[in-house]
């Protein structure tokens, strides 16, 4: 069995293939490739509320922007609840009865509200500025013990 001293003294001698293109600037990075035919960017509009009911969501001005896609709401989804399916995305840290996207309000700070896909990544973004949601703030909770009170909001 080797020593962590062993393997520790192997790796600081193993030779770094990559080192001669990293150092005279030849080597190749992601950035460097070009980019696929046909490649769409996406930009997604998160909730600035905590705890509010989606009033309406106009998308139109984002539609028109040249160079947009399409963009996705819960006025598109026609009924379809959007369950996010398993496994599930840890970044966003959603349960199985979550949706993937708000339908009728918005349940944390971030939840994301609409997507929009776009030709390049500029426009997906200036297209996510120009979509227009009304919010109406419901009442929230910050104390674990308000929590267990009677009547407070889930």
């Amino acid at each position: 069995m080797a020593t962590t001293e062993g393997m520790r003294e192997r790796l600081q001698h193993a030779p770094r293939i990559d080192m001669r293109a990293k150092v005279t600037g030849g080597a190749k990075y992601i950035e460097d490739l070009p980019e696929p035919a046909g490649l769409a960017y996406g930009a997604v509009l998160s909730s600035a509320y905590s705890h509010a009911k989606i009033v309406s969501i106009d998308a139109s001005k984002a539609s028109q922007l040249p160079g947009v896609i399409g963009v996705l709401h819960r006025d598109h989804l026609e009924g379809f609840y959007p369950l996010r399916p398993l496994p599930r995305n840890e970044h966003f840290k959603l349960t199985e009865d979550q949706p993937f996207l708000a339908i009728d309000k918005v349940r944390f700070n971030g939840e994301v509200v609409a997507i929009v896909a776009a030709e390049d990544l500029r426009t997906a973004e200036r297209a996510v500025n120009l979509i227009d949601v009304v919010y109406e703030p419901l009442p929230h909770v910050y104390d674990a013990v308000e929590t267990l009170s009677p009547g407070a909001p889930l």
